[in-house]
Order: C-alpha cells, then structure tokens, then sequence
C-alpha cells in the first residue's frame, strides 16, 4: 500500500512542475507581444521622423478669392526626402491672430494626390474664412507634410511644420 502512495506523491511533483513550465511560457509570450509592439511602433515613428527631416517645401504663392471665399496656395516639393510624400496640411495666420487651419476643416485637403519630388501643388482652403480679416491679410503660413503607412493607413503627422514668415502682411503675394 505505502508504495501506491509513494507513486501518486510523485506524479503530483511531475504536474506541479510542468503546470508552472506552462505559466512561466504563457508569461513570457506575453511579454514579448507587449514588447515587439512597443518596439515596432517606436520603428515607424523614427522612419517617419527621418522622411520628415529630408522634406522640403518652397513657398510659391498665396491669394485670397473674394468670389469663392476661399485661400489659394501653391507650393513645390524640393529635390530631396525619401519616399513619397502623401500631402500637407496649411495652417495660415492672420495678422490680427486669427487663423485657418486645413486640419479643422470638414472636408480638410487629403483629396491631394501623392506629390513627388519637383511636383507644384495648388491647394485651396476654404471654411470659417471670418477668422482672418480680409483687410488686414497673412503673415505666415505653416505646412505640414504628412505620410501615409501603405500597410494600415495610418497618417503620420510631421511635427515641424515648414513655415514662410512674410515681411508684412499681404492678402496676394507671388514672391
């Protein structure tokens, strides 16, 4: 009989030690899901950041068309930057403080299509044009270019915009 009992004590020793193996498996595997995510994430956030150091935009002309109610920009992509740059995002500022942001409007300007290098862009922002005093005018405008993840359309935000500071404030200007 004492033999019998001997046999089952060391059978629970067995599962015992092969149910804490399986927790300590599970254990790790979930940290390393954890982990892999942390870590792929903070990949595409410095990938973009470099795609967002190269970019570079000129500034070609601002007009306001009293007809349409609207703000008509037009810039060039430089030479330059990896990939393609999948649009801007414009922010314009009125000398009284007052701005208009694409980013706040209903319909804001992703209609653009992938622009490449040496590309002219004409964009025209539209929305509460109330916030810049027509007499008064811009005195700088802010693009924010902005890509695209292709593998879960994701949109990346450069945080730097590209700014044009004018020396006073205008309503049309081609420099």
């Amino acid at each position: 009989m004492r033999l019998k009992m001997y046999n089952k004590r060391g059978l629970s020793d067995i599962v015992a030690t092969l149910i804490i193996i399986l927790l300590v498996i599970v254990a790790a595997g979930i940290i390393w899901v954890v982990v892999r995510n942390i870590v792929g994430s903070g990949a595409d956030t410095i990938s973009n950041s470099q795609k967002c150091i190269a970019i570079e935009l000129q500034f070609k002309s601002l007009s306001y068309d009293s007809t349409g109610d609207t703000w008509d920009l037009k810039f060039q992509r430089r030479p330059g930057g990896e990939g393609t740059l999948s649009g801007v995002d414009v922010v314009l500022y009125g000398v009284d403080g007052g701005s208009i942001s694409s980013l706040d409007e209903a319909t804001p300007l992703d209609d653009l299509t992938d622009i490449e290098e040496l590309e002219t862009v004409s964009v025209s922002i539209t929305g509460d044009n109330t916030a810049i005093d027509k007499t008064t005018g811009v005195i700088k405008v802010e693009l924010f270019p902005y890509f695209i993840n292709p593998d879960n359309g994701a949109k990346y935000i450069c945080e730097t915009p590209l700014e044009h500071n004018f020396q006073t404030a205008v309503v049309e200007i081609t420099p």
